[in-house]
């Protein structure tokens, strides 16, 4: 409890406060705040103690406010009320607070029953009205503005302030106007309190149908029973002054005079004892002289009308009651004179322009589904101009000058007007409307339960406690429709991008295929070339780029149905319904690609929003919030009654009865538009920022060339490396293939190749390939003369077994579109100050890797698939200094050299079978590297009969330096854009590959999440071959792509991956990690703000 309540008690209570020990703090009752012992409070025992019990039994007459006070010490106190036992005079109104939103009330002021929270409250002036608080923790002020705070108190309140207690106001003459009543804590609690003047019409009051003797006359107009208070008078019998004073007067006792029964014509009376009617219009009125009794005949008092069983609903149910001129179908006839009578929409001057009272009871449910302009699911609209369920309108249809007297309406227990419902908005398709991404539907607003709309009089509501007059809710809004760009689904389509590798000619640039282009920053020079090496041979890539699929749009979720009459299944009919949820968004669809291209560039929309909720009964629906700022659209509350005076713009109808939550859903200030506050500004949508990182893994054959790759095996290279990454578009990498196995049956591969790169375990069977005797038209025709002499391929020794001088034998398969890699070791010399100097030149691809024995060799040099062997075609020509760290002195080294005998082009073939045929198809490489200018260059051909060729340091010619070493490694550095490169798979040792399959199986890569590949040959299982994705630059494993991510903090963060990546782990606003997923995976990071959400996806192949 805090300290120092107030405390508060009524007239007869007993009064016990136990002082326990509180030395030096004497306890008082007293009648004024003040230290001290004066002013104590006679009647109480044991004041002024400190320690015991202090007794006050009060009495009536005590009640007023006191005070606890310490003698000693001035902040030691608080206050006592003591309330009068006697009944409070004027209106008494019960306050209490659940939460620190709303004040609860319960009560009665001048218009009836009154409950609800923060409601209006209403008074006359010199009425008094009591507000008993029970809300700790909520002071109550009675103000002239509303908020929170003590300022702007009114004067003359008596108990401002209390959270407990009984705050009180007469308001005095002249006070008319607009107050609040507010808690000084808190803002939001807060409501009118409404003095009208102690002039105005009376307050609506409950009427019964009044039986005066005379006859009561019923007839049918539309959907109303009308009964007339008469006619009276109609046969030839005398008329009587007795029977005028009962029928009119309303008396049976009393006199009468010829001027009390004249006809009041004046349309602000509302109790005249001969009313203004039709019927009664021979009487003459009060300004008139020519007054008879004869001018009764079939004279009228008043009109009752109830709602029947005509309106064909269920249980009689209404649409669209009219209580104006009656058109034939829906209206008011009170005289019953039809459609051309003088309550028709064809007259003026009918008498519901006439002060004859007119009561209309509503028994029945009465309703309107109207849809408005443009109220149906994606009319883009907002249902706005709803047809009211009921209304007093008599100036339609012809917005004739048709005032409204003297009309008092009764909504009965059984009674209900329902507006209709506003519904959700949705499009069920999006794209674009010329030429702008469609936005979301807007919510639909709810539609008006009662509408009073005329110049005349004040019209009565009475409210009985059951009655029900509810606005409908509004729709709620669509959920954001997912992003698109540009004018047209066009300019959301990807680029299909399929890479292929290119060599070029002897001195020439890579050339792509017609309409192709190269990539920036792939071309590269794989050494030099013709009679002089003083060209150049080249390799690149090049893209080939075709448009995707249209991608599929993300749609917002349908936005929920507002409470109110509402046509959803299953009731036939339609029926008052609660209102619905909005519903979740529709998943986006990138664009697809053929098979064998993979998605880069245009745009993936973002997912549907949800829909936005419908609005409770009478109440505004739910806004979302679109991406592109648009302002928030969702529908506005029905009102509950509503309706201004054209002429004046105030309002001229009162409520009465039991205004409560119940009974009333929606506003009744007198505005029609909207049922909550104003919406306030739309925020700025949430941004989330999230790096585009580059990665590498091997991946199988799932995939579609974009994504979708998994984990079931090795049969591509997947290369993540987005065109705007701020790593740019290029992904730099290194392959290291390491093997320990010997050549012959049952090793675990014989060759692989990637993106124009080849492995394969060395063999030592080599043959000078100018030895074949089938030279004609193949190598006899297309080679140089350094190729005949020099060049080298695979052989069969099994086959050549009976040729025994080793020179003589020859390679005679094609062995095309094989990978072979033979090892060369050499030795270069501890004092060696020469340059080195490598020439080669191959039919038709070939590599060449050095490294020091006991390391991993490099590339450093390349022959591009289909150069020309021949006379001044593609010669590799390579020269390194002294000083190069690659070649230091004192060390054994390895050469290793790759060969590809590719197949002719498909189609090209010149004979059939010529892929096969050594004569068309042979293959070969010749290298020698040199040391310093001795042996010369030019000596290359002299064949001396002591020492045969020249003894280069390193010569194809010298296979006996050929090594087949057990155990070896070998790097290849990769420069490559974004793509699914396939690998092609030799002579895999069936223990590494699945049923059907051409590439190592799962268990075969499931190393270092999908980066290493261990091969197994028929022995053991132990890992014989094994390729790693390494950094570019170090011999590390390639790191996981590292994603970064950062919005604002005011901003929700959410991420998920699809499919799950366990090595994704999410945490804050801003962060980062590195993820190594073994599938293709989308990463989608969802900022949520005031203002919106933005949603960021990234691919990882």
């Amino acid at each position: 409890m805090a300290s120092n309540p107030t405390i508060t008690f009524k007239e007869g209570d007993r009064i016990n406060l136990n002082v326990d020990g509180a030395t030096g703090h004497p306890f008082y009752i007293k009648t004024t705040n003040t230290t001290g012992s004066d002013d104590q409070v006679s009647g109480v025992t044991n004041n002024g103690t400190t320690d015991g019990m202090v007794v006050w039994q009060t009495v009536g007459g005590d009640a007023g406010t006191y005070y606890y006070k310490c003698g000693n010490h001035a902040a030691m106190g608080g206050t006592i009320v003591i309330q009068s036992s006697a009944p409070l005079p004027g209106y008494s109104i019960d306050v209490t607070a659940s939460d620190n939103e709303d004040y609860t009330l319960v009560g009665k002021d001048s218009t009836g029953n009154v409950s609800g929270d923060d409601i209006d409250i209403t008074i006359k002036e010199g009425e008094r009205v009591n507000f008993l608080v029970d809300a700790s923790g909520h002071p109550f002020y009675l103000k002239t503005v509303a908020g929170s705070g003590t300022g702007n108190q009114i004067s003359g309140v008596t108990g401002q302030g209390l959270a407990n207690g009984v705050v009180y106001w007469i308001a005095p003459a002249g006070s008319t106007g607009t107050y609040y009543y507010q808690c000084g804590n808190h803002a939001n609690m807060s409501g009118k309190l409404i003095v009208i003047s102690s002039n105005t019409a009376d307050d609506p009051s409950y009427s019964d149908k009044t039986s005066n003797g005379g006859p009561l006359t019923k007839h049918t107009s539309g959907y109303l029973d009308i009964e007339k208070a008469g006619p009276y008078f109609t046969g030839s019998s005398p008329i009587t002054f007795r029977q005028m004073r009962s029928y009119f007067k309303e008396k049976t006792t009393g006199s009468v005079s010829a001027k009390e029964l004249k006809r009041n014509i004046n349309d602000l009376e509302r109790d005249p004892i001969v009313p203004d009617s039709t019927e009664n219009s021979n009487i003459t009125p009060i300004a008139g002289f020519d007054w008879k009794t004869s001018q009764f005949r079939g004279s009228v008092k008043r009109y009752y009308a109830t709602t029947n069983n005509t309106g064909g609903g269920t249980g009689g149910a209404i649409s669209q009651l009219s209580m104006g001129r009656f058109s034939g179908d829906n209206g008011a006839d009170w005289s019953n004179g039809g459609t051309q009578g003088a309550d028709s929409i064809n007259q003026l001057d009918g008498n519901v322009a006439r002060n004859v009272q007119k009561h209309i009871y509503i028994t029945k449910t009465v309703y309107s589904g109207d849809m408005g302009t443009d109220g149906f699911y994606g009319s883009g609209g907002g249902g706005k101009d709803k047809v009211p369920a009921c209304r007093l309108i008599p100036s339609e249809p012809n917005n004739a000058a048709v005032p409204a007297h003297n009309v008092r309406i009764y909504v009965e227990d059984s009674g209900a007007i329902y507006g209709s419902s506003g519904l959700g908005g949705w499009h069920q398709n999006g794209g674009y409307s010329g030429g702008s991404p469609k936005p979301s539907d807007p919510g639909k607003d709810g539609g008006v339960a009662l509408k009073i709309l005329h110049t005349g009089s004040q019209t009565d509501i009475y409210l009985k406690n059951d009655a029900k007059v509810w606005g409908g809710g509004g729709g709620g809004e669509q959920g954001t429709m997912g992003e698109l760009i540009g004018s047209s689904m066009e300019d959301m389509k990807h680029n299909c991008v399929k890479n292929y590798v290119v060599n070029s000619g002897c001195g020439q640039e890579p050339t792509c295929d017609a309409g192709d282009t190269l990539v920036p920053g792939s071309v590269e020079s794989t050494g030099p070339c013709g009679p002089d090496g003083e060209d150049q041979t080249k390799t690149g890539v090049c893209q080939n780029i075709v448009k995707s699929t249209e991608p599929v749009q993300g749609i917002g979720g349908r936005g929920g149905d507002g409470a109110g009459w509402n046509y959803r299944p299953p009731l036939v009919g339609g029926a008052p319904q609660e209102e619905t949820e909005g519903g979740d968004g529709t998943e986006p669809q990138c664009g697809v690609c053929p098979e064998g291209t993979n998605l880069q560039g245009g745009n993936c929309s973002s997912a549907g929003g949800k829909g936005g909720n419908g609005g409770d009964w009478g109440k505004d629906g739910q806004p979302t919030a679109p991406l592109d700022g648009v302002p928030q659209d969702a529908g506005k509350g029905g009102a509950a009654i509503c309706g201004l005076n054209p002429d004046t713009g105030a309002k001229n109808w009162v409520i009465g009865g039991t205004i409560s939550d119940n009974t009333l859903k929606g506003k009744y200030t007198g505005d029609c538009i909207g049922g909550g506050a104003p919406i306030p500004p739309v925020p700025s949508p949430a941004t989330v920022t999230v790096s585009k990182p580059h990665y590498v893994r091997f991946g199988d054959d799932a995939g579609n060339g974009t994504d979708g790759y998994g984990a079931d095996g090795a049969a591509n290279l997947l290369v993540t490396a987005p065109s705007d990454s701020a790593d740019g578009n290029i992904c730099n990498f290194r392959i290291k293939y390491t093997w320990n196995d010997r050549e012959g049956l049952g090793v675990h591969m014989s060759g692989m190749e990637v993106a124009g790169r080849i492995f394969r375990l060395p063999s030592k069977t080599w043959y000078i390939s100018y030895n074949n005797p089938n030279k004609s038209p193949g190598m006899e025709n297309n080679w140089s003369q350094y190729m005949k002499t020099y060049a080298i391929f695979p052989g069969d020794a099994n086959y050549m077994d009976s040729e025994d001088i080793e020179y003589n034998r020859y390679p005679h398969e094609t062995l095309a579109d094989e990978v072979h890699t033979l090892r060369y070791r050499f030795y270069i010399p501890s004092n060696n100050s020469q340059a080195f100097r490598l020439v080669a030149q191959a039919d038709n691809q070939a590599t060449f890797a050095l490294g020091k024995v006991g390391e991993s060799t490099r590339e450093i040099g390349r022959i591009a698939e289909f150069s020309n062997p021949g006379e001044g075609g593609d010669v590799l020509d390579l020269t390194f200094p002294a000083n190069d760290s690659r070649f230091q002195g004192g060390h054994d080294y390895n050469l290793d050299v790759t060969i590809k005998n590719s197949k002719f082009p498909a189609g090209q073939e010149p004979v059939e079978g010529a892929n096969d045929d050594w004569a068309y198809n042979p293959g070969g490489v010749a290298f020698v590297m040199m040391k310093g200018t001795y042996p010369r260059w030019e000596d290359r051909f002299d064949d001396d009969d002591d020492d045969g060729y020249p003894d280069y340091m390193v010569t194809s010619r010298r296979t006996n330096n050929l090594r087949y070493e057990r155990t070896g490694s070998t790097i290849q550095n990769f420069d490559l854009p974004q793509g699914a490169y396939p690998i092609e798979w030799g002579g895999l040792n069936p223990r590494n590959v699945d049923a059907g399959k051409n590439y190592p199986n799962a268990s075969r890569m499931q190393f270092q999440q999908g980066k290493e590949i261990q091969l197994l040959d028929d022995d053991s299982s132990d890992a014989n071959g094994k390729f790693e994705i390494l950094h570019e630059t170090t011999d590390n494993i390639y790191p996981g792509a590292g994603f970064s991510w950062s919005t604002d903090a005011e901003n929700t963060l959410t991420a998920t991956s699809t499919p799950n990546d366990p090595t994704f782990q999410f945490a804050g606003k801003t962060g980062s990690d590195q993820v190594e997923p073994m599938a293709s995976t989308k990463y989608k990071f969802t900022a949520i703000g005031p203002g919106g959400a933005d949603i960021e996806e990234r691919n990882i192949m």
